[in-house]
């Protein structure tokens, strides 16, 4: 007869990583980033996380054109992206759904703050798929 704490011990490591989620890293591809204003007016963007010789890189995206960020870092759940240029950062913890955290500017004098989070792998910016026009424009 087997050892029944081995027996135990087997079924209690194999439930136990059956339950577990896998931790979500900073996933190359598209994302959604949406920050919040004081007055809770949401501004969505684009971004594109993507590897360049080996270093986690962004680019924002407008349109046609994008915004290549190279001062990108991570460690553990944390995810810093710094615009030098912009004077702002986004300092974010990843989450299942996603990055949750803050954009932030530094100013001379003070401080911006705003809410950010993004999620993976959502190519759209202001609407998940267009819907029917309740009318038409044309003349």
């Amino acid at each position: 007869m087997k050892n029944p704490f081995t027996i135990l011990f087997l079924v209690s490591t194999l439930t136990i990583s059956a339950c577990s989620t896998p931790e979500r890293g900073f996933e190359n591809g598209v994302w959604r980033g949406v920050m919040v204003t004081g007055s809770a007016v949401d501004i969505p963007f684009n971004f594109e996380v993507y590897d360049s010789a080996g270093n986690k890189q962004v680019a924002f995206i407008n349109g046609k054109e994008r915004l290549n960020i190279n001062e990108v870092s991570t460690s553990g759940d944390s995810v810093i992206i710094k615009t030098p240029m912009y004077e702002t950062e986004i300092r974010a913890v990843l989450t299942e759904e996603g990055l949750r955290g803050e954009w932030i500017r530094t100013l001379p004098e003070k401080e911006q703050r705003m809410p950010f989070t993004a999620s993976p792998n959502t190519g759209w910016r202001f609407a998940a798929r267009a819907g029917k026009p309740d009318g038409s424009i044309q003349g």
